[in-house]
């Protein structure tokens, strides 16, 4: 008898569903009113209890594990409950509640069921722990049946041998085979009929070539999906629409139709401020859908606009079948985010660079800047102490690379040098457009050069003149300007290696390859036990290395911020804070997760510039859309924090280039509710 018999013959397969309050009457028959009456009329599924959570636990965990005090954390236990129930999962689950496991367990439990061919998409950068860390500890605590195959690390040729041997089994597929030719051969020789997406996140671009190799196999074969992440959104539903569809499919809570889930994202993605009449009313039965099964709360789902629809909506997703989310649910260990300026006041030299990208848009180079969304990348280098110069090739050198005589690679750079000139002044003209009220339409440097590029008379006609010249001064094999870092000031530096000082253990989390190399070649020079962990191979295998939570590491997080358990780590300093939010919540749950034993985490930023702060401000702003329409709780949000951040209104935020999702009035209560009380122009 297998496990999911014995499960089921015991009595450890719960009901969870409950029918919903009696759907509210719809007029009509459009396609889109039955959507939501399908949508309306799912069940309503709750997590199991305490009794059947022992009784589960009992059913699944090894004995000596399970005499040992080892239990599926809740959130594991539903999860797992809920694919064996419902043989699909969608899992919005925070960063730290031991997704690798529910994997793991799932496929485990597939495998039994008949599912024998399965893949398990994983990111890069986390292959290695897996592998070697987190499977052996998994086999240590439940009965995983199923052999794995890892293809990460290995040659194009040994992978095609391993998958044409055709084993049953579950296949470890790092998502960067996605962006290889052979993608496609290796899905269609392992034919699964599972697929298990962990930070399924790395797949929300639908258009992507990545996306759309396993859309077309999901479309073409009809496996089952499981989908997994702790940051499954960023801006709106359409990250995330064709992931839960192909998941749960006649559950899933959002309309089927693409064009149909495009008009609920008016009333639900982050940007939206105004709801149209016409989509408030044909989503009326959602609210009072909610209100009839939660009458609580009655007065939040029934507030006009995007608040009491964001609220029903968020309450329709977490309890359909097949979903389950974290929720409410706390990581015992407290967090607290601390910030040490770098210095009293900003450095002058950087202070002088700073505000000529900010006043005059201009680079460190000289060069214009059209826009203010461009500022960013340079002032993310500089606020860390450093830029990256550009600077055009020197003749002999080029004519080496090229295999060319110098005379006509003098002849080339000096024809690049004219075009730039011209691509400067187009630059100069635009920015005194984009900053003269432009018409609607035409507010980015994008749209500015369609419009020019179809005829347009919505274009002065001198910019129309500067933009067909720069084309005109374009040529093949054009040369790009080289870069070189230059280092400004140290500030930043110098705080990192009092940090490591006093600490003398912990991550120092950075961007750039740059500032990481620029760290670790100060902590040397002052004779700090230094580990080095930029991307790659050497650096994964440093990280999760308990014995190295002794010293400090320099850390990437592009690299090692998403999917590593690194929980033997407490202290940590974030040199550069991520804009994206979901790169700070992904990052801080590394350490801040179930099994951390540290009472308290204590996480340093050093914010010290005015952009700093900007770009702190803004991800906490973006945070809050996240929170209030998946029901996941923000790391960022609920941390203490010594002292409180500085936030700035929506307008501020857009002049600094940030990008930010725009609050509704009851996102924008959150914040006020946190920080401070007022969000003022140029905060506080």
């Amino acid at each position: 008898m297998g496990l999911f018999d014995r499960l089921k013959e015991r009595g450890l397969l719960p009901e969870k569903a409950q029918a919903p309050a009696p759907a509210p009457k719809i007029k009509g028959e459009s396609f889109e009113r039955n959507e939501l009456l399908r949508i309306i009329t799912l069940p309503i599924c709750k997590p199991m209890g305490s009794h059947e959570l022992e009784r589960f636990n009992r059913g699944l965990i090894l004995a000596d594990a399970l005499a040992s005090g080892f239990r599926l954390f809740e959130t594991q236990a539903n999860a797992i409950n809920t694919f064996l129930e419902y043989g699909t999962l969608f899992a919005p689950i925070s960063v730290g509640w031991g997704k690798s496991l529910i994997s793991l367990v799932c496929a485990n439990l597939a495998y039994l069921k008949g599912d024998h061919k399965i893949v398990l998409f994983i990111p890069p950068q986390v292959f290695g722990q897996l592998t070697i860390r987190d499977i052996p500890w998994a086999r240590r605590r439940v009965n995983l049946a199923v052999p794995f195959y890892g293809l990460g690390r290995l040659s194009s040729a040994r992978r095609k041998s391993i998958v044409s041997a055709g084993r049953p089994g579950c296949y470890i597929f790092p998502y960067s085979l996605l962006s290889t030719m052979d993608s496609v051969e290796l899905l269609d020789a392992i034919q699964p009929t599972l697929i298990i997406a962990d930070e399924a996140h790395c797949l929300k671009n639908s258009t992507a070539a990545r996306t759309k190799r396993v859309m077309r196999y999901i479309s073409e074969k009809k496996p089952k999906l499981i989908c997994l992440s702790g940051t499954i959104t960023s801006k709106g539903i359409s990250d995330y629409h064709h992931l839960i569809r192909a998941s749960l499919r006649d559950n899933c809570p959002l309309p089927q139709s693409p064009m149909v889930c495009a008009d609920w994202s008016m009333a639900l993605d982050a940007a939206v401020e105004y709801v149209p009449p016409s989509l408030e009313a044909l989503l009326k039965p959602l609210r009072s859908w909610a209100a009839s099964n939660w009458p609580k709360d009655r007065g939040i789902f029934m507030r006009p606009g995007t608040d009491g629809i964001r609220k029903s909506y968020q309450h329709r997703l977490v309890t359909c079948p097949g979903v389950v989310a974290s929720g409410d649910a706390e990581i015992g260990t407290s967090l607290v985010i601390q910030n040490i300026p770098a210095a009293k006041a900003v450095p002058p030299a950087l202070d002088a660079l700073m505000k000529k990208v900010t006043d005059e848009f201009l680079t460190p180079n000289g060069d214009e800047i059209e826009h203010a969304i461009h500022t960013f990348k340079w002032l993310y280098e500089l606020s860390a102490g450093f830029y990256n110069e550009l600077i055009w090739p020197d003749p002999t050198d080029f004519a080496r690379r090229r295999g060319i005589s110098e005379i006509e690679a003098k002849l080339i750079l000096e024809k690049a040098r004219t075009h730039h000139k011209a691509e400067q002044d187009y630059t100069s003209e635009l920015r005194k457009f984009l900053n003269g009220h432009p018409p609607k339409g035409l507010e980015l440097p994008m749209a500015v050069g369609a419009e020019i590029a179809r005829g347009g008379n919505r274009v002065p006609g001198r910019l129309a003149q500067l933009w067909h010249m720069v084309r005109k001064l374009d040529f093949a094999g054009r040369p790009d300007r080289d870069s070189r870092v230059v280092r400004v000031d140290p500030y930043k530096i110098n705080l990192a290696v009092k940090w490591a000082r006093e600490h003398k253990r912990g991550i120092i989390w950075v961007h750039h390859q740059e500032l990481g190399r620029w760290t670790v070649e100060a902590l040397k020079e002052a004779e700090v036990a230094v580990i080095d962990c930029p991307a790659g191979n050497a650096g994964d295998t440093r990280i999760i290395d308990h014995a190295n939570a002794k010293r400090v590491c320099v850390a990437s997080m592009s690299a090692h911020g998403t999917g590593k358990n690194l929980q033997h780590f407490q202290d940590q300093l974030f040199l550069q804070w991520p804009r994206p939010a979901k790169d700070a919540e992904q990052t801080m749950g590394r350490t801040h997760r179930n099994g951390q034993e540290a009472d308290e985490l204590i996480v340093n930023t050093c914010n010290t510039t005015l952009f700093d702060h900007v770009v702190f401000a803004a991800c906490l702003n973006d945070s809050v859309y996240v929170q209030q329409t998946t029901g996941e709780r923000r790391k960022i949000l609920f941390a203490s924090y010594d002292p409180l951040p500085k936030i700035y209104s929506q307008g501020f935020l857009t002049e600094r280039g940030m990008q930010q999702q725009q609050l509704n009035s009851e996102q924008e209560k959150t914040l006020l509710d946190k920080f401070s009380g007022e969000i003022p122009d140029r905060g506080v």
